[in-house]
C-alpha cells in the first residue's frame, strides 16, 4: 500500500515539476501578478480568458462578477473559513440566465489564496473519478481533494496540475503545453487517444513528455 502511495505521490509532484517548465506556468505567474495588483476587473477577464470559463460569452456576466466581488458582504465573507465561504458563494446565482459560477469562483479562491484551495472543474472531475475512485461534487470537492491531498502530502497546486495532465494525456490534447515540434515527435511515438490510460501508461508518457523539454534545452 504504501509502496502505491509513494508512486502516485511522485507522479504527482513529477507532473507538477514537468508542468512548471511549460508556457503554462509563465501564464499563471502573470495572472497571479494580476491578483496582487488587487485589479478585480483584470482578475476576472483573465481568469476567465485563462480557464475558459465562459463568462464574458454572457452580457452581464463579468460585471455582476466583478460588482459581487467588489461588494461588501464578498468581502466579510472571505474572512471567514475559505470551505464554508466558498459553499456560501457558489451558491449564488449571476446574469440574466440565473447560474452559478462555481467552477469560476473555485478558480478565484485558488488565486486568492495563494494556490491553497482546490479548483473544480470538469477535468478534475474525471481524474479523481478515473484515478482515486472519487466522485467529485460541489457540495463535496473540497473535503474530497483535501483528503486526497492530505493522504499524499503534496500541495493542492502539485494536485490540479497531476488531475489536470492526466485528463489531458488521456484525450490527446497536448496543444495548451507543447510546442509544435515537439508534439510532432510526441505523435510518432504515441498517436492516438488513450481512451484506456493507466497510471503506468501515464507515467511512460510523462517520461517521453520531460525528455523532449530536455532535448529542447540541449
Amino acid at each position: 500500500m504504501k509502496k502505491e502511495k509513494d508512486y502516485i505521490k511522485n507522479l504527482i509532484i513529477k507532473s507538477s515539476n514537468f508542468l512548471k517548465t511549460s508556457d503554462l506556468q509563465k501564464t499563471k505567474n502573470i495572472l497571479k501578478k494580476i491578483f496582487n495588483s488587487q485589479d478585480i476587473l483584470k482578475s476576472v477577464l483573465f481568469l476567465d480568458f485563462m480557464y475558459s470559463t465562459n463568462l464574458s460569452k454572457n452580457k452581464y456576466a463579468i460585471d455582476d462578477i466583478v460588482e459581487y466581488i467588489n461588494s461588501n458582504k464578498f468581502k466579510n465573507l472571505f474572512k471567514n473559513i475559505w470551505k464554508d465561504t466558498f459553499l456560501e458563494i457558489s451558491q449564488n446565482k449571476f446574469w440574466l440566465s440565473n447560474k452559478k459560477a462555481i467552477s469560476f469562483f473555485s478558480k478565484y479562491f485558488f488565486y486568492l489564496t495563494n494556490f491553497n484551495f482546490p479548483i473544480y472543474d470538469s477535468l478534475v472531475i474525471k481524474s479523481s473519478k478515473t484515478i482515486f475512485n472519487k466522485k467529485i461534487t460541489a457540495k463535496n470537492f473540497y473535503e474530497t481533494l483535501f483528503e486526497i491531498k492530505e493522504e499524499y502530502q503534496v500541495t493542492f497546486e502539485e494536485l490540479d496540475w497531476f488531475l489536470w495532465l492526466f485528463w489531458k494525456i488521456k484525450k490527446w490534447s497536448y496543444t495548451t503545453f507543447l510546442e509544435k515540434e515537439e508534439y510532432k515527435k510526441l505523435n510518432e511515438i504515441y498517436k492516438k487517444e488513450n481512451s484506456n490510460l493507466n497510471l503506468e501508461d501515464f507515467e511512460k508518457i510523462l517520461e517521453e513528455l520531460v525528455n523532449l523539454k530536455s532535448l529542447e534545452k540541449l
